[in-house]
């Protein structure tokens, strides 16, 4: 199941996105999105223990 959300980006991080978008480095902005917030929550859980 799936859940959109809304989000406002700066331009310039917007900017990056298409950047490494481009560069082949992810298929789309919402497959870099998704793995950003991924690593992040892995990230913070990893700081719990």
């Amino acid at each position: 199941m799936t859940k959109t959300l809304k989000v406002r980006l700066p331009k310039r991080i917007v900017a990056s996105i298409d950047e490494v978008t481009k560069e082949g480095y992810f298929v789309s902005r919402n497959e870099l999105i998704r793995e950003a917030i991924r690593e992040q929550l892995n990230s913070l859980k990893k700081r719990e223990t």
